[in-house]
């Protein structure tokens, strides 16, 4: 069900006035609203329909100027109460850049779990991003909490995986509620749509299993590899967790046997990136598809797996 779209600029608390509503570039007439500072204020909803989404979906088109990466970040589960500043202390934050997203798990300000999602998109187009939450019955505290990412470009949506996260906080407080941040004066944002509540078809509960694999190295460079994960992982598998780690700066890859994703990122000496920890899909051939773009040594490892309860 659809809570609100269209907002008016009412409908939001804002931590600061750095924005403005623009008609250089929308996708829905009369404007879009950009940030007229490099990062921009912290944006929540504060239409009544809104305040408590312990599981739901955003949607929004967002618009990013070639010499920019970051989008922003996009909030879910915030425990800010309306009538304070907003603010991003307690929160899942979705840290968002044509690049790839890392969702956080914010508590007191402090990073308490991440997960990344791996894409690479095009600049100055409109791009239709989806996030959804939930929780999977009987809908405690001690069940995972689901979050599910996709991307509508190039005439089609392109699914870019589900995290799960076994310490599924907030899901019953009385505040739940989304928001976002903008980055850079150059990019803009439109048709923020709130829906809740959302049910994804889940399927039967996931339980994870951790492990570390012996390392393969995809050769040759500069192209996908298959990567047979057969004797690697058991047969019911429905998705795993590859690490890819570098002391070199090289473009890694991972993406469904048989895809056309260009989910690319980087990996190197900075701390952001040095080691990726990916979720990809399997199919009942447990293959996959790994890339390296040079020749550096650049190995790829299985650091868990996911199986139907």
């Amino acid at each position: 069900m659809m809570l609100n779209t269209h907002h008016s600029i009412a409908d939001w608390d804002k931590s600061s006035p750095e924005f403005t509503l623009t008609m250089e570039k929308y996708t829905s007439a009369p404007t879009s609203i950009r940030p007229t500072v490099d990062v921009g204020p912290f944006f929540l909803c504060n239409h009544p329909s809104t305040l408590c989404l312990p599981e739901g979906r955003i949607l929004f088109q967002s618009w990013c100027h070639l010499t920019r990466y970051s989008i922003g970040q996009f909030v879910f589960r915030s425990q800010c109460p309306t009538g304070e500043v907003p603010n991003f202390q307690n929160c899942y934050l979705f840290q968002l850049s044509r690049r790839g997203g890392r969702l956080w798990e914010m508590v007191n300000g402090v990073i308490r779990w991440s997960h990344d999602f791996v894409h690479a998109l095009e600049h100055e187009k409109w791009v239709n991003f989806e996030i959804t939450w939930w929780n999977y019955p009987p809908y405690d505290d001690k069940h995972p909490l689901a979050i599910q990412f996709r991307a509508y470009y190039a005439g089609s949506w392109h699914d870019y995986g589900r995290a799960e996260c076994e310490n599924a906080r907030w899901h019953d407080s009385a505040i739940n509620r989304v928001g976002f941040c903008q980055h850079y004066d150059v990019n803009f944002l439109d048709d923020f749509d709130i829906h809740a509540p959302v049910w994804p078809p889940p399927g039967a509960k996931l339980i994870y299993t951790s492990m570390v694999s012996d390392p393969f190295t995809p050769s040759p460079h500069n192209t996908w590899v298959e990567w047979d994960l057969s004797t690697i992982i058991p047969a019911d598998s429905t998705v795993v967790d590859i690490i890819a780690s570098s002391s070199i700066e090289n473009i890694a890859g991972v993406r469904p046997f048989g895809s056309d994703l260009l989910r690319h990122f980087g990996v190197g000496p900075s701390v952001f990136y040095t080691g990726s920890t990916i979720q990809v899909e399997v199919g009942t051939d447990r293959k996959i598809e790994v890339f390296r773009l040079s020749n550096n040594p650049l190995p790829f490892v299985v650091t868990g797996y996911w199986t139907p309860q």
